[in-house]
């Protein structure tokens, strides 16, 4: 870092090849809280940059070579060089500067800001404050080191900042309270932190997280939803469980009533089977029945006209066999009132035609029937 007010000055040095040569030289500081190896940068070689934009000049001819000549330009920064990487000039480089001398750049630097609005009001442990974040951590930080630079400053929170002890080379977290009149109280007991290196988005994710409280808190929230999930993750398994023997059960089922319906299928097929069986036989049944009623109805063909047995041949199929004889008996009577005298001439009554010719013992008594 190059300060405010740099020293900066004109000087000559004589380089390792044994000529003076004049140099820009001005004050740096170097920051070494955070990374030690900072402290090697002094005695390496060094390169001043050049915002490019910024520059002005024009090519010209010095003793017969072309050369660039800077008018105006602005510092980007210096660049510190390797061990292996040779300078432009070659005395271009850094120096050290003491431990005290840093010590009153910050006390000089803490003043101005508290000059600004900082209010301090010290004692034994405890400094107040009000203001801003960047006035909080610069009161923290002249709190912390009275004498010398012990601890640097790096980090302000909601309620705590986190510091970085050089002597231990450890970090640790300073707590704080706020005050009903907008100042700040700080302790300076220490609680020992972990640093972490994190990408842009894990630190964005820890900020959101840091948002919604302690991180203590938020272990215990996730704590909290680990057991429920835990109690979610066996009551799964218990349903799984449930549902596994559910569904053996329906397999069994399914098994049980694929069979049924395998039975059933037989048994309609061996009705259907029967069913045809049935038919034929009522189809049989009625076509011998029919053939019976059409027989009783020839033996009064010599009995009865064509007209009236004709009628009888037409409803044949509403008849029963029994019926059919009672009405064709019944209709020959009618038809004929002395049917049952001995009028015909040959001493043989007209009788109603039986089933069958009688023959033998059944001829003899015939012919003595009333």
């Amino acid at each position: 870092m190059v300060p405010e007010n740099p020293n900066f000055a004109w000087e000559n040095h004589e380089d390792e090849d044994g000529v003076e040569r004049e140099y820009a030289c001005a004050d740096v500081y170097l920051f070494t809280a955070l990374y030690k190896e900072a402290g090697d940068i002094a005695g390496k070689g060094q390169s001043m940059e050049l915002y490019g934009p910024s520059i002005k000049g024009s090519w010209v001819t010095i003793d017969g070579k072309s050369l660039y000549k800077y008018t105006d330009a602005c510092f980007l920064g210096l660049q510190v060089l390797g061990d292996n990487v040779i300078p432009c000039f070659e005395g271009a480089s850094f120096f050290s500067l003491q431990e005290q001398q840093i010590y009153s750049l910050f006390t000089a630097l803490l003043e101005k800001i508290e000059s600004i609005g900082g209010k301090k009001v010290e004692n034994e442990n405890t400094l107040v404050f009000s203001l801003s974040d960047n006035q909080k951590q610069n009161a923290i930080f002249k709190a912390l080191n009275p004498e010398k630079v012990r601890y640097y400053v790096f980090d302000t929170y909601d309620d705590y900042a986190l510091v970085f002890d050089f002597e231990t080379e450890k970090t640790y977290k300073v707590g704080y309270t706020k005050n009903e009149d907008d100042t700040v109280s700080v302790s300076t007991e220490m609680e020992e932190v972990y640093m972490e290196y994190v990408t842009k988005d894990e630190k964005k994710s820890l900020d959101s997280l840091r948002s919604r409280g302690t991180f203590s808190a938020i272990v215990s929230i996730l704590e909290a939803n680990e057991t429920k999930i835990n109690e979610l993750s066996a009551d799964i398994e218990t349903k799984a469980g449930e549902l596994s023997t559910l569904t053996t059960d329906k397999e069994n089922l399914t098994a049980t009533i694929e069979g049924l319906n395998t039975q059933i299928e037989q048994f309609n097929a061996t009705i259907s089977e029967k069913d045809e069986q049935i038919a034929a036989l009522q189809t049989f049944k009625d076509s011998a029945m029919r053939a019976e009623k059409e027989a009783v109805i020839a033996k009064y063909s010599k009995k009865l006209s064509a007209e009236t047995l004709a009628a009888f041949t037409d409803k044949i199929d509403s008849y029963t066999l029994i019926d059919l004889r009672k009405d064709l008996a019944l209709t020959l009577v009618e038809s004929n009132e002395g049917l049952f005298t001995l009028e015909n001439g040959d001493s043989t009554p007209g009788y109603v035609p039986t089933e069958e010719d009688a023959s033998g013992l059944t001829a003899i008594l015939a012919k003595y029937k009333n």
